[in-house]
């Protein structure tokens, strides 16, 4: 795996936005930005967050649930931008996602 120099996290909820999430982590300084505000984590929790994604498939679509929760992450490494998606369908491990961010 090429390095990590950044990861964008979204999750839009459609009905009480005040749920939706945007966090940005920076794996060299062990920072993240939660709308906006930084926080330090432990290196493991890099880690930990690649071993989740490396498991999905780019892109998770259910066309019959309206108004779904969407999801956007993106990779930036050093070869380039991988980019995960999903509305209305995720992942199999995506509450393990979802544990990870809890535990910021």
């Amino acid at each position: 795996m090429n390095s990590v120099n950044q990861i964008e996290i979204r999750i839009t909820y459609p009905i009480n936005t005040n749920k939706n999430i945007e966090l940005f982590v920076v794996p060299n300084t062990l920072k993240v930005y939660i709308h906006g505000q930084e926080k330090e984590i432990e290196a493991g929790m890099i880690d930990r967050l690649m071993d989740i994604i490396c498991k999905w498939d780019y892109e998770y679509i259910d066309d019959s649930v309206l108004d779904a929760t969407t999801f956007s992450v993106k990779v930036y490494t050093n070869s380039g931008m991988d980019r995960y998606f999903g509305s209305g369908k995720y992942p199999d491990n995506f509450d393990t996602f979802l544990e990870w961010i809890r535990d910021l």
